[in-house]
């Protein structure tokens, strides 16, 4: 009984994502053809290329652990975990947060560059590679959140100074 309930959410998290693939080359190949003319003004080709390609990289990142996480351990002995339906939720999610990677790292791109602009493709393949990387793209953020909204006379402290506290990255203020 278990083992089908497990099969059941593997399969629904892998047509799930399959089905995102599908209405993702939809709206590319509807978009191409102009279909989408007056929906899109003012909207720069770079933002929908982006966000288009971190939904994708949500996606493609959601197939990977379907891929990857089998029915149990004992079949694929090389894997580290088995497939678990609490993960679901992860699989609903990855789309939609891939998309809004996507558009974050146009927009930080952007204002990052504002009198040169970066190439769409660039721009679309740095919001796939974010989008599939969750924690890659959240530590970029960070970094350029350190940069933008520095702390003046903010004192470093080191994680193995006492006091440091809890933060994971041994940055504290004093």
């Amino acid at each position: 009984m278990a083992i089908d309930s497990i099969r059941r959410g593997r399969r629904f998290a892998f047509f799930y994502a399959a089905t995102w693939v599908a209405a993702l080359f939809l709206l590319a190949a509807l978009y191409s053809h102009n279909h989408f003319r007056g929906v899109t003004t003012g909207i720069p080709f770079a933002g929908l290329a982006s966000g288009w390609a971190g939904c994708l990289g949500g996606v493609a990142i959601s197939l990977k652990g379907v891929y990857d996480h089998w029915l149990d351990s004992s079949s694929q002995p090389e894997q580290k975990s088995a497939w678990n339906n609490d993960l679901l939720l992860w699989h609903l999610g990855r789309p939609v947060s891939g998309a809004i990677v996507g558009v974050s790292v146009f927009l930080l791109i952007k204002a990052a560059s504002p009198s040169g602009t970066p190439s769409s493709g660039a721009m679309a393949a740095a919001a796939f590679v974010l989008g599939m990387q969750e924690k890659r793209f959240f530590a970029w953020v960070k970094q350029i959140g350190a940069v933008v909204v520095a702390v003046p006379n903010q004192v470093k402290v080191r994680a193995d100074q006492p006091g440091a506290g809890a933060p994971d990255d041994g940055d504290t203020e004093r």
